[in-house]
């Protein structure tokens, strides 16, 4: 529908003044709107409408780490992005010092198969779960903090691989890239894999 305002949707209207004699020019001239405009209530609900804000997506959290790796996940095609988490888990496993063993057999599983299944994903949020449990445990009373450090990670690592199996949209790909950026100090290295696996 065109809006009320615009010119077609207006007409001048010329009159004669009242007192005007021979060739005087005495015009005056209405500006007289269509129906619409006599509509207050409908042009209110219009000019709302217009002032509504553009939905914007959500922002993934790895563009506030890495700007521009979001988007590289974003654009490549699914067997692309299972590559990529196949070698990221590589280059990570390699940070920690001890994984345990109910999440090596999961890591080697994920390795055999290049997937793993529902209740193995199950058993990988489970043990993040009760990993994180422990870390934050081993934070609360202050213990040694190689101790905290070893469940940090093997939580990291264990939602990682829940994360990358959970499904085969984007997000899915880059929340494991982030559990598994933190687990080390430098993620520089695991950024440049992701840039140079994913280059056009």
């Amino acid at each position: 529908m065109p809006s009320k305002f615009q010119p077609e949707n207006l007409r001048l209207q010329r009159a004669g003044k009242p007192g005007c004699h021979g060739n005087q020019s005495c015009i005056r001239l209405k500006i007289v709107a269509y129906s619409e405009i006599e509509r207050p209530a409908m042009f209110l609900k219009w000019l709302k409408n217009r002032r509504q804000p553009v939905p914007v997506p959500p922002r993934h959290i790895l563009e506030n780490i890495s700007p521009g790796l979001a988007g590289m996940i974003q654009s490549a095609s699914l067997e692309r992005r299972r590559g990529l988490l196949v070698k990221a888990f590589a280059l990570a496993g390699r940070s920690i010092k001890q994984i345990e063993p109910e999440l090596q057999r999961l890591m080697e599983d994920y390795r055999r198969d290049g997937t793993l299944s529902e209740s193995q994903i199950t058993a990988a949020r489970q043990f993040a779960e009760a990993a994180d449990e422990k870390y934050s445990e081993a934070e609360a009373r202050e213990a040694d903090s190689k101790i905290a450090e070893h469940w940090f990670q093997n939580a990291r690592l264990a939602t990682a691989l829940a994360d990358a199996n959970a499904g085969a949209d984007w997000t899915n790909a880059a929340d494991a890239i982030y559990e598994l950026s933190v687990i080390s100090n430098d993620a520089s290295e695991l950024f440049q894999l992701v840039r140079v696996e994913l280059k056009d």
